[in-house]
């Protein structure tokens, strides 16, 4: 139950910028960041993604709505192929958004953190839960199909059935949980560390939700499984196959808001990524990745994973985490050498 979808999946986060300030942010937006993309160079590089062979679009930020160009993006993602997603923190929807322009997405998926306490005290802001509720019923009233993504800490576990039950009741056909990273403005939560124990139970709840919500909303939940990722490692570390696309041995590719291209995680140590689109395209990137970048991203995974694996206690693991993790840790080992 690792993922929303096996669809082969870009990630496009057009800015950094944020109308608020969570405290567990991976990509440390907020309201006084300013870096974003250009639409020039995101264009080219939706339209090489899809001649690797990608298939959906996931435009994320900090809150992809406050990018002028996110619309435009999306049609353009659409008319090349793409199914357009967006993943915002709903609070800005309803007063600013149109029918019209909701209708570019293929889906839009709502941040939800907990019950209102819990979501205002991450999102520090009193009014957050209220107003990402107003976004819901926008995104309802029109008829947008929509999901709800929650992040998963500690102290959210056992609110996971009244979130499917919110979810459900709110109308969304997808309910994505995905265990926080300390990565980002979260390194420094660590009093919200996800063992082993936090993982598997929260796994077993996403499974018995998904049985109790099939054929009404699906549910996810992005984990791995120690004794399946045993028997089969290529789950984790990609097989390498000479000549095929991009999209078949990395799933999924992330475009940064600074314009690095990384693999698999939002933000992979700079010796793993493929380049940067503001210095070329992704289709210019992508014959030396295939040829040379990608064994040593198997290579750094698969010694990664026979390290960690020995000290696996509990079944289920988020192995972004430790992936992005340790490819920093490579990164400062290599200047140090």
């Amino acid at each position: 139950m690792t993922g929303a979808l096996n669809n082969k999946t870009v990630h496009v986060h057009l800015t950094r910028a944020c109308n608020l300030e969570c405290v567990h942010c991976y990509s440390l937006s907020g309201p006084t960041v300013n870096e974003a993309l250009d639409v020039g160079p995101v264009a080219l590089f939706l339209e090489d993604a899809r001649a690797q062979g990608y298939e959906v679009v996931s435009f994320s930020g900090g809150e992809p709505f406050l990018h002028p160009g996110l619309f435009a993006l999306a049609a353009h993602a659409r008319a090349l192929g793409l199914r357009a997603t967006v993943v915002t923190n709903g609070t800005i929807l309803a007063g600013r958004v149109n029918e019209e322009e909701l209708r570019h997405f293929d889906l839009v998926a709502v941040s939800v953190d907990g019950k209102p306490q819990l979501h205002n005290e991450i999102r520090a802001s009193a009014s957050a839960f209220a107003r990402m509720e107003k976004g819901l019923g926008l995104l309802r009233d029109v008829g947008v199909p929509f999901g709800v993504l929650h992040a998963l800490t500690a102290y959210s576990l056992a609110d996971l059935p009244w979130l499917a039950d919110y979810a459900a009741r709110a109308g969304a056909r997808l309910f994505q949980i995905q265990p926080l990273g300390l990565v980002g403005a979260g390194a420094d939560l660590t009093h919200w560390q996800l063992d082993g124990e936090v993982l598997s139970r929260a796994y077993l709840t996403a499974l018995a939700l998904r049985r109790e919500y099939a054929g009404r909303m699906d549910v996810h939940i992005d984990l791995f499984n120690r004794d399946i990722v045993g028997a089969t490692p290529e789950a984790i570390t990609a097989k390498m196959t000479a000549g095929d696309r991009l999209a078949d041995l990395v799933n999924p590719l992330v475009l940064m808001a600074n314009g690095d291209v990384s693999p698999i995680c939002h933000d992979m140590g700079e010796r793993f990524r493929l380049g940067n689109i503001n210095d070329g395209r992704l289709k210019d990137m992508a014959p030396d990745y295939l040829a040379f970048g990608h064994e040593v991203l198997v290579s750094f995974a698969a010694g990664l994973w026979a390290e960690v694996a020995p000290g696996l206690e509990w079944p289920y693991f988020n192995w972004y985490e430790m992936l992005e993790t340790a490819s920093h840790a490579e990164d400062v080992v290599r200047r140090q050498a």
